[in-house]
């Protein structure tokens, strides 16, 4: 059984953020760094993504 998924690019720029946000918390919890920094740095890893979803790359119409 094959499954097809059509993945659009906005689709992708929420897997982004939310893969960055999550990987920010795991790094933080689980090595030395402080939670609240680990978080912040994927927190401007998403800045920079959703950037680029709404002003570079835009939705048309």
């Amino acid at each position: 059984m094959v499954i097809f998924l059509n993945i659009d690019y906005y689709d992708k720029v929420l897997a982004g953020i939310t893969a960055s946000l999550s990987s920010g918390a795991a790094v933080g919890v689980f090595t030395g760094i402080p939670t609240q920094y680990a978080v912040g740095g994927g927190a401007a890893i998403s800045i920079g993504i959703m950037y680029h979803g709404i002003f570079r790359n835009g939705p048309v119409g």
